[in-house]
């Protein structure tokens, strides 16, 4: 029994100094060993126009005059290019537009011929970070070609919206709706107010116009205010039937006459 006991005794004793051997001498056991993390490969972004972090100067690749005159080509005399840039919630805007994003897609603008100028619009999309942004120029724009609407015109800072004989309240065109939500959806967490004024044709009282003007451009403010847009930073007014822009006596001159215009302010 003592043999026993004794046989014990040693195999505990060896065991002990063989695991305190490999351990501490020799490292070998792997209970020292520590978890190594494994840092993801950033790979850079394929685009024919790229940017780098807080600047919008555009990177552009090999495939870009392609690119560009594929669009130009495509697009035919009803047809519009909405260039859309996107931005970052932390980047500094350091351009003169509302973000970072408008920035880029004026920079993009600026790459198309000064014939076609007045047929883009441009448009932001804030965006999430991706991992390989803070080392390599990322794609930050989307551009599209987009059908132009009879219902929506842009002019200079403002946007013309046009209605029908006698409508005022009722907004069922799918183009002024679009449009409407793309603006209260692009400025519902901003500080930018907006000028919403009436407009009419001659036809009717200069009364009635005037009052015609103001439901029309209350109906736009009641969408703006549907889609998240606060009240008080909507002013409306009308100016009736005094400030045509094409000529009363011909049907698509009231045509022009009857709408609405939006001006967006923007607060530094």
């Amino acid at each position: 029994m003592k043999k026993i006991l004794l046989l014990l005794a040693s195999l505990l004793w060896m065991g002990f100094w063989w695991r305190w051997y490999t351990c501490k001498i020799c490292t070998t056991c792997g209970c020292n060993q520590t978890t190594k993390t494994v840092e993801p490969i950033l790979v850079p972004e394929e685009g024919v126009i790229l940017f780098n972090l807080d600047d919008s100067i555009t990177l552009l690749r090999e495939g870009w005059s392609r690119y560009r005159d594929s669009i130009i080509n495509h697009l035919n005399a009803r047809q519009e290019i909405d260039i859309e840039g996107h931005y970052l919630a932390e980047e500094p805007n350091i351009s003169s537009f509302q973000n970072m994003g408008l920035a880029r897609a004026n920079a993009i603008k600026q790459l198309f011929p000064d014939s076609l100028q007045s047929r883009i619009n441009l448009k932001s999309l804030q965006i999430e970070r991706r991992a390989s942004m803070s080392q390599y120029p990322f794609v930050a724009s989307d551009i599209r070609i987009v059908n132009h609407s009879e219902s929506v015109e842009q002019v200079g800072d403002k946007t013309l919206i046009y209605f029908k004989y006698n409508s005022d309240q009722r907004i069922n065109d799918p183009d002024i709706e679009k449009y409407l939500s793309e603006l209260a959806a692009q400025h519902k967490n901003t500080n930018a107010s907006f000028n919403i004024t009436g407009h009419t044709d001659n036809a009717g009282s200069e009364k009635d116009n005037l009052a015609l003007g103001k439901m029309r451009a209350e109906a736009i403010k009641k969408y703006l205010i549907s889609k998240g847009i606060a009240a008080d930073r909507i002013h409306t007014d009308s100016k009736g039937e005094s400030m045509p822009v094409a000529d009363n006596d011909t049907p698509e001159g009231r045509q022009k006459n009857r709408r609405t215009e939006i001006e967006t302010i923007q607060k530094l």
